[in-house]
């Protein structure tokens, strides 16, 4: 039962912390607009420079957040799939679509 409770702490941890990387983004999306519709890799240099100033190895890595998203939403939805509450199986489904959507931020 301790096992099971530290787990699921840790997967909603994860989980919160995918959300907030993806509302940053979002944010960064919409307050920089006029930078995106110029130049779109010139954009995306922009959002990994203002990452760097929280993640200084984002700069050697650059897919490193996208990759290290995926894997800790991939396991938030696996111990989340394991509960047998409904909610934690909507949850499960979130994270799963949540990572799909982070794939497409790879290519």
């Amino acid at each position: 039962m301790k096992k099971n409770l530290i787990l699921l702490v840790i997967a909603f941890f994860f989980f919160l912390l995918s959300i907030f990387k993806i509302i940053h983004w979002n944010l960064f999306w919409s307050n920089n607009e006029e930078v995106r519709k110029r130049d779109y890799i010139k954009f995306i240099e922009t959002y990994r420079d203002e990452v760097a100033n929280y993640i200084p190895q984002i700069k050697q890595f650059p897919h490193i957040l996208e990759v290290v998203s995926i894997l800790i939403l991939c396991f938030a939805g696996v111990i989340f799939l394991k509960q047998k509450n409904i909610i934690f199986k909507i949850l499960a489904i979130t994270a799963f679509i949540l990572a799909f959507w982070n794939l497409f931020s790879l290519m």
